[in-house]
This record gives C-alpha cells, structure tokens and sequence, in this order.
C-alpha cells in the first residue's frame, strides 16, 4: 500500500519549525488579504501600456506603516512590497536574531495600520484572517 504522506529525505531539516526560528535570520513572504476580499487598498487601472495600482488612503497607510515596522525592528529589510487593491505582500529580510517574532512584528503591523485606518473612519478590521507566511530561505 502506498501513501501521499511526505517523507523527508535523510538529510533534510525544517529548522524554521523548531522553537525560536522566527527569531532568526531567514527571509519571509507575507501576504495579508483584506477582509472578505474587499478592495479597500486601491483600484487597478491600465495607463495604456500597463497595469497599475492606484492606492486609495488606506494603501498608502500600509507604505507609511512599513517604514514605522522597520524603525521599531531593524534587525529586518523589507526586500519586496506590493499593495494589490485587495491583498498586499512583503518580503521580510531578518539579517540577524530579534527579540520578537517574526509573526509578532507583523501582527503589530497589521494593527497599527488598523489603528491608522480608523483615524480616517474606517470601522472594523481590515483583515478577517491571519496572514500567510512562507519561508524562502532559513
């Protein structure tokens, strides 16, 4: 009988699972989609050669929080973003170890951007659901 289940190879290790290694450095994909697929972070628009992203208020509060994201870590580089009008992605560098996870840095980005949607009368989350993370490189 054969089974689908994975079988890691000899020499294989999923060191970002064991404890800590959210702390370490590794670069991470982060995509957070807003909730129920709103397009509440801008609208996409063809300037007759290609496609773009106009960011309504509150994408541009997403851009403003990242700088705040790496002035409170700055053990971490943001290598990639890309605000889409309903979901955005960051790639996070962590060049070397920090006191708080990975997940913790972002859950605090995600709400200081919540705490700066609302100034502007935005109720509610922003978010439904957590992030999605994938590890590129550990």
């Amino acid at each position: 009988m054969t089974t689908n289940a994975y079988t890691p190879l000899p020499n294989e290790t999923s060191t970002w699972q064991q404890p800590g290694a959210w702390h370490k450095p590794c670069i991470v994909h982060v995509t957070m989609v807003a909730r129920e697929r709103e397009p509440i972070f801008g609208t996409l628009t063809h300037n007759g050669t290609r496609a773009e992203v106009e960011k309504t208020a509150i994408g541009w509060i997403l851009i403003n929080q990242q700088q705040r994201m790496l002035d409170l870590c700055p053990e971490m580089k943001i290598l990639a973003d890309k605000v889409m009008p309903d979901h955005h992605h960051i790639v996070l560098q962590v060049r070397r170890t920090m006191p708080r996870s990975i997940k913790e840095v972002v859950r605090g980005y995600m709400q200081g951007c919540k705490a700066e949607a609302r100034k502007l009368g935005f109720e509610g989350n922003l978010y439904d659901a957590p992030p999605y993370y994938r590890v590129l490189t550990h």
